[in-house]
This record gives C-alpha cells, sequence and structure tokens, in this order.
C-alpha cells in the first residue's frame, strides 16, 4: 500500500509489489490495463496483487459480519486518551526539583502555544477535537495563577496575526504566528511578581510539507533570544525557568538548554 500520492508509476508500482495505490486515480486504472493490453505487466501479477488485498479483506469484521452497537463508551475512551497523552510527555530536564511546579504559585506563562496549544498535526494527523484545553486553561483549573495582563495580551496578539497571514488551502498548514515580543523592563516586572516562568516553544508538522532546518527544527533566532531574557530576568530573582515542547517531532536544544531549569517534552497531547 502507497502512502497518499504516492509514486509515479502505477505499473511499475504494481511489479513491486504496490497492491494498493492511494487515493487512487483514473490515470493509473488507464496505465494498467494498457500495461496488460501490451504485455508489460502479466496478468499473473495483477491477479497476485488483487489476491493479497482481497485476502486482507475476507478478514475484516465487515465481511465476516460481527455485530458492534455502534456506540463507543466515549467517555471511558476520552479517559484512556487523556491517561495516555500524559503518560506519554517525556521530562529531558528537570535541574533541582523544577517541576512539578510548586501549588500554589503565580506562573509568568510565555509562547503562543501557551494560549492557542497546537493539538494534532495536519492531515491524518488531525482529528476532529471535541475541545482543546490549552495550557492556561489547564494551569488555571489546577489552581494556579497567571499574570492576566500577560494573558490578555498574547490573546489579541494571536487572534490579530491569524486575521493578517495569507490564506492556505484547507489541506495545507498555515504559516505559524510568530511570537509576541516582550520589553526586558516587562520581563523584570513579571520576574518580580511571579513565582516561576514557563515558555512554551510550538511547533506543527504533517501531510505534504517536510519541516525545515531553520526555524522549525532550529529554533528561531528570536525564540533563542527570548529565552535567554526570560532566564535572565527570572534567574536574576532566585526563580526558575521551565520549557514546554508542545512539539510534533525532533527539535534542537543543544544552543539553549543550559539556560533553563527543566524542559518538558509534550508531544501535540490532543484534546
Amino acid at each position: 500500500m502507497t502512502d497518499w500520492f504516492g509514486g509515479s508509476d502505477a505499473v511499475e508500482q504494481m511489479k513491486a509489489g504496490n497492491d494498493v495505490l492511494m487515493p487512487g486515480f483514473l490515470a493509473q486504472t488507464n496505465a494498467i490495463v494498457k500495461a496488460i493490453a501490451a504485455g508489460k505487466l502479466s496478468k499473473q501479477q495483477l491477479d497476485l496483487n488483487v489476491e493479497r488485498v482481497l485476502n486482507i479483506v475476507l478478514e475484516s469484521p465487515a465481511f465476516k459480519k460481527i455485530s458492534y452497537s455502534n456506540q463507543p463508551n466515549l467517555v471511558e475512551n476520552a479517559q484512556i486518551g487523556r491517561e495516555a497523552a500524559s503518560e506519554g510527555m517525556v521530562l529531558l530536564k528537570n535541574d533541582d526539583h523544577a517541576l512539578p511546579l510548586a501549588d500554589p504559585a503565580k506562573v509568568a506563562l510565555f509562547g503562543n502555544s501557551s494560549y492557542d496549544l497546537i493539538a494534532g498535526g495536519t492531515g491524518s494527523g488531525d482529528v476532529n477535537k471535541k475541545y482543546i484545553v490549552s495550557m492556561d486553561q489547564g494551569l488555571t483549573a489546577a489552581g494556579f495563577t497567571l499574570d492576566e495582563s500577560l494573558k490578555k495580551r498574547y490573546v489579541e496578539f494571536i487572534a490579530d496575526q491569524k486575521v493578517k497571514r495569507p490564506k492556505t488551502p484547507w489541506f495545507l498548514m498555515p504559516p505559524p504566528v510568530p511570537e509576541m515580543p516582550i520589553e526586558k523592563e516587562r520581563l523584570q516586572q513579571l520576574a518580580n511578581e511571579a513565582n516561576v516562568a514557563l515558555v512554551t516553544i510550538g511547533r506543527n508538522s504533517g501531510e505534504f510539507k517536510d519541516r525545515a532546518v531553520e526555524n522549525d527544527f532550529n529554533l528561531s533566532n528570536f525564540e533563542r533570544d527570548f529565552i535567554g531574557n526570560v532566564s535572565e530576568a527570572f534567574h536574576a530573582k532566585g526563580k526558575k525557568v521551565v520549557v514546554v515542547l508542545n512539539v510534533g517531532g525532533p527539535i534542537e536544544m543543544a544552543s539553549w538548554r543550559a539556560q533553563v531549569d527543566a524542559v518538558l517534552l509534550a508531544w501535540l497531547p490532543g484534546q
């Protein structure tokens, strides 16, 4: 079975044992029929490919007419998904027990995806989500206090930037919203008022587009500088800095990990 739109020669794919071409086009069918008529593809090869597909069909619940309720336990399934997402997170760094956060604590929450969580990827990496709990909502529900003026500024900035970015086809990933700049004086004020800084780095990924090295695998210059500025302000007050990676794949850490106290790889955690 091929990947979606995988391959460029249907006849050679049949010879190679790609039994199912996804999603399938009339041009591929015509090419296979012509190849058989011209003797470039044997009927035996095509029959073998079809047989392998039918063997899978014969084992399917639908063919065996297995009864089902069509009423899955959505509450129980959601709880299993919730547990899988949390247990799948990886603590990459945790100096001096920076995590878990002390409760109660006032958190200075930075980064676009702290307020606009990337729950899933694009294409087959996406689902129709019933709801999404963002970082700010989750922290508030857990009893932590956030700086409301900082939250308001982020929410308004993200909404404004989304309106400005160019439209893209529904199946393609829109360009990411640039991170919001925050003045050093404001960072120092937040370092005075909050108990801990939490910076989220977000990266989306999915079908139809390979990830780039710069500004994707590597952090942007702005992101690296921002982590450095936050760390400088909060460490000067004896307070810790935690980075949460809201990403679907590898990301460079060597250039900045020494500046922070903890790094949590949260992946794309779903709803």
